[in-house]
């Protein structure tokens, strides 16, 4: 550090008044490259590089040459203490095509129900009230220990356009899309607000499994040359960054955003993880599911299913309602409730593809455990 000071003062430059320096952030890296550079690497990296300095003291650290400065430059310099200012956000055409964004109508979104003309622009979606911004459409859905339709009243409030809910559900100073299922109708509006995701994606439901399946099918994709990313308990992970949610499935705002905005990322091939929960809460819909496959089924979740017959079923409606037609099902044969499924595949009439000790397509002859994880001998066909 010393010898940097001398250094810097035979060059006349000051002494840097923080012991911070700059990192920068890189977004979009191929794989196998670092997310941090030091402010001495001056390597050039594909992707946005976003500069961080001690900027919570007032200061900003810059390595090299100012713009319009001198081309010695300054290594660190006083930035003024300023208060953000509130601006209000306007939600009329206008407002909107000023900040440069698509125009989303109320009409267009539902497909001319609930609306006369062309509707209030709308500018979002949220399912937690204390989330909505002026313009955005509320979902208000009964759920298992909170009731959303007590919070429609703030959500208005706060500028709610429209609220899904309940026909019976009491909605004044907006839009009220009534639906017997909420949920679904939610999903389906908030599937054409973001409307632009991966163009392959894939599905995986089951008690265990999951996670490694979603993360391996990312990883085999990625060495077939695609832009691939996964989502589920591991957060959204791509082959440069993850991201941690915190839920195997996240609400469908959450949900469909993350995959619109993997596919502006440039990402083609999506594989995600399909709860039970998600599934029976209408958190996985919207998006063209091209595969779904089945590990297997084991007692869990009976505190929020009750049975296994529920929790069976909603495995299921990832294999009858989810997947879109003339999809693929990929089926763990050995498990006691693999027939079922096969069932649910053949009755939609899904590209059927068993695997497994008893599968027909791919066969497991036999498996060695190792200190790395184990070896599996397979047959095809």
């Amino acid at each position: 550090r010393r010898r940097q000071d001398r250094q810097r003062r035979k060059a006349g430059r000051r002494r840097l008044s923080s012991p911070f320096a700059r990192i920068d952030l890189l977004r979009r890296l191929p794989d196998g490259q670092s997310a941090l550079r030091g402010a001495g690497d001056d390597r050039r990296t594909q992707g946005q590089r976003l500069q961080f300095g001690a900027a919570h003291r007032g200061l900003h650290c810059r390595a090299g040459r100012q713009e319009g400065g001198d081309a010695r430059g300054t290594d660190a310099r006083r930035l003024p203490r300023r208060k953000p200012r509130r601006r209000r956000v306007g939600t009329d055409a206008a407002a909107v095509e000023e900040r440069g964004k698509r125009i989303m109508r109320l009409a267009a979104l539902t497909g001319g129900d609930h609306v006369d003309g062309e509707g209030p622009v709308v500018t979002g979606l949220a399912i937690d009230h204390r989330k909505v911004a002026p313009g955005n459409v509320f979902g208000a859905f009964v759920g298992e220990k909170f009731n959303g339709e007590e919070f429609i009243a703030a959500a208005v409030a706060a500028g709610a356009v429209a609220v899904v809910a309940r026909p019976e559900a009491v909605v004044e100073g907006a839009v009220h899309i009534a639906n017997a299922n909420p949920r679904r109708a939610f999903a389906r509006l908030a599937a054409r607000f973001f409307h632009r995701f991966p163009a392959t994606c894939v599905a995986v439901t089951g008690t265990n499994g999951k996670t490694s399946t979603v993360e391996m099918t990312r990883q085999l994709w990625r060495m077939a040359g695609f832009h691939a990313a996964s989502i589920g308990t591991l957060g959204v992970t791509t082959g440069a960054d993850r991201v941690v949610t915190g839920l195997t499935t996240p609400d469908i705002v959450t949900f469909l955003s993350n995959m619109a905005g993997l596919a502006a990322e440039g990402v083609t091939h999506a594989a995600f993880e399909a709860s039970s929960h998600g599934l029976d809460q209408y958190r996985t819909e919207g998006l063209p599911v091209k595969a779904a496959a089945f590990t297997n089924l084991s007692h869990d979740h009976l505190d929020y299913h009750g049975t296994m017959d529920a929790y069976l079923g909603a495995k299921l409606r990832l294999f009858a309602e989810v997947v879109e037609p003339g999809g693929a099902a990929v089926v763990w044969a050995d498990d006691a409730h693999s027939p079922k499924v096969v069932e649910t595949a053949r009755a939609r009439g899904l590209r059927l593809l068993t695997v497994g000790t008893k599968g027909e397509e791919l066969r497991l002859v036999g498996r060695t455990p190792t200190q790395l994880g184990q070896t599996l001998t397979v047959a095809a066909g």
